[in-house]
This record gives C-alpha cells, sequence and structure tokens, in this order.
C-alpha cells in the first residue's frame, strides 16, 4: 500500500503535469466547428528563432536573468510569406521589422519623412515595400524596405488606422475620424473611396481594422458594433453584430481576420477574446477570455491567420498570442 508520502507525491506531479497543458477552452457546436486551442505566446526575438548575440547570452548566463520582452503596446503583425514579419508596436514608436530568413531584426522608427508616433497597423504590399499607419501623424506611409525612398499616398487622412492589400496588390485603409474607406493603387493614387458617417448600412461610424479575401473587404465598424462587408469595388454586400454583453455580441470590436474557410474572427478588445462567425454572422465559437497568463488576453488588437495558425496581438500584455485549430 503505498505511503502517505508517495501519495502526496504523486498528486503534486499530477498537478504538475495538468499546469503544464495549457489549452484555452472554446465553446463548440457539434457538426459545426473544431475546438481552438492555445499553441504559444512570442514576445522576444528567441521566439521569432533569432538567437541573441554570443556576449548578451554569457551576460544573461552570468546574471541569471531573462532575455527582455520585444513589444511594449504592439497594435498589429503583418506576414510577407515564411520571410518576414513586421509589428506595429505604438509603445516604442516604432515597427519591429523580423527577417525571418536572415535571422535580423530592425526597428523602423522613421518613415516618409518624419518620425513615428504611434503606429497602429501595418501590411506586406510585397517583398520590398510596408504599407504602415500612424494616425499620430496622420500619415499612411509605404515603408521601402530596401532603403530607398519611401512612397506617400497623395490622399490627406485625419486619423488612419487599418490597412491591408487586397490580392491585386492595391491598399485598403480605413480613415476612423473620416469615417472612411478608401483604396489606392500601389503607386499611392486614389481608386475609390466609400462611407461616411451615418445610420444606412453603406456608412461607418469609427471604423478601425479590416481584412480582404476572395473579393470581398470585411471592415470592423466599431461604434456601430458591427462588422460590414463589402465587395471589391466598395459596394455594400451584408453586415452582422450588435451591442451587448452576450455570445455573439460586441463591445469594442477591433481585428479582424478570415480563415481558410471562410470563418470570421473578430478581435474584441473590450471583453478580451475572439469570437468566430460564419460568412452569414452566425456565431460559431471563441476564443482567448481575459487575464495575464499565457494564452489569455488583455486589450487585444490586431490579428491575422496564417495557415493553422492564428496570430493574436495581445497589447496589454505586451506580446502575441498564438493559436490553432484541434488536428
Amino acid at each position: 500500500m503505498p505511503s502517505f508520502r508517495s501519495a502526496f507525491i504523486l498528486s503534486l506531479l499530477l498537478l504538475l503535469i495538468a499546469s503544464c497543458t495549457r489549452e484555452v477552452r472554446v465553446e463548440k457546436r457539434e457538426g459545426r466547428e473544431k475546438g481552438i486551442i492555445y499553441l504559444k505566446t512570442i514576445s522576444t526575438l528567441d521566439d521569432f528563432g533569432i538567437k541573441p548575440s554570443l556576449f548578451k547570452r554569457i551576460w544573461l548566463v552570468l546574471t541569471g536573468g531573462e532575455e527582455e520582452g520585444l513589444f511594449h503596446f504592439p497594435m498589429d503583425i503583418a506576414f510577407y510569406e515564411n520571410k518576414l514579419v513586421a509589428v506595429a508596436d505604438s509603445g516604442v514608436s516604432g515597427i519591429h521589422l523580423i527577417d525571418l530568413k536572415r535571422g535580423r531584426y530592425k526597428l523602423i522608427e522613421n518613415a516618409c519623412g518624419v518620425k513615428l508616433i504611434s503606429p497602429v497597423s501595418c501590411s506586406f504590399i510585397n517583398e520590398v515595400f510596408l504599407a504602415i499607419t500612424d494616425p499620430g501623424n496622420k500619415l499612411l506611409c509605404f515603408i521601402n524596405l530596401m532603403g530607398q525612398s519611401d512612397v506617400k499616398p497623395e490622399i490627406e487622412l485625419l486619423h488612419p488606422v487599418g490597412v491591408t492589400v487586397d490580392s491585386t496588390g492595391d491598399i485598403l485603409v480605413l480613415d476612423s475620424h473620416l469615417h472612411l474607406l478608401f483604396k489606392l493603387s500601389g503607386d499611392g493614387k486614389e481608386v475609390w473611396h466609400k462611407g461616411g458617417r451615418g445610420e444606412k448600412d453603406e456608412n461607418l461610424n469609427f471604423p478601425t481594422y479590416l481584412a480582404y479575401q476572395n473579393g470581398k473587404i470585411f471592415v470592423v465598424d466599431t461604434l456601430s458594433y458591427a462588422v460590414k462587408i463589402f465587395d471589391d469595388n466598395g459596394e455594400f454586400l451584408s453586415r452582422f453584430g450588435q451591442a451587448g454583453d452576450g455570445t455573439g455580441d460586441f463591445g469594442k470590436p477591433k481585428g479582424i481576420a478570415v480563415d481558410k474557410n471562410g470563418n470570421i474572427h473578430v478581435v474584441d478588445s473590450l471583453f478580451d477574446v475572439v469570437q468566430v462567425f460564419d460568412l452569414s454572422g452566425n456565431f460559431l465559437t471563441w476564443y482567448g477570455g481575459p487575464g495575464e497568463k499565457e494564452g489569455n488576453l488583455l486589450h487585444p488588437t490586431g490579428i491575422k491567420i496564417i495557415d493553422n495558425n492564428i496570430y493574436v496581438v495581445n497589447s496589454l500584455n505586451a506580446r502575441i498570442e498564438v493559436y490553432r485549430y484541434e488536428e
């Protein structure tokens, strides 16, 4: 018969194993959606596979310290294939640029001839140009990553926020104070703009983030507490969402992404969750939840989905949370 001490040690080991198996609980609907689980947290260059310099590694060993977190108040994340990652970070007034292929890192602090103040969104146009928004400077800029001249689009903006790129290389950007959605060509010339403040479906009221997939533009219209969907020409197609604190409701919707199945992931920075809907706006599931532990969220903002991995910008926790669909 095992002793009390042995049983106690066995119980401790089982608790330790359980605590190490971190899984974010999500609501499931039978036959509709697989669960989404927490995978990992990204907060340092080492998490991107970029090791500290030899001198820094020695210093950390001697001092018993840990690598400092890279982010201060991240707002958005962007990827270019498996080569480049960019993170807009208002806390450092800059853009973190991580070159995964070459194992290099750079903090971009200036763009289009000005010092960045509060960058909030970013999207790769191609391997050379990165589109960024900085409402503190009323700036939309196409940063040349090769060190050549940046491109400043020929439009006047008041408070540019979310930016993304469509399948043809045109740039889509929101201005939350003009309440407008703009489409620009790759050289920065305006193609069209839509929206304007109002109560009609095609109007916008302080929009923040957006996504593009399969000819559709998905706009988070924050003060309408809704997701509005437009076609390639900016014509309104449909909407879903309402204010509230129940399942499927919005408190402060922010980031948005569309997965390979066409499901729409909407970040809510008030409730600290990501909710998932189908294209008709039917609620499917959720993940995240408030807190400081890995997998939990505090004031999340941007989101991107790459293959089966979901990257959520966890702003107040100063890190990126990575989730994935259960196999």
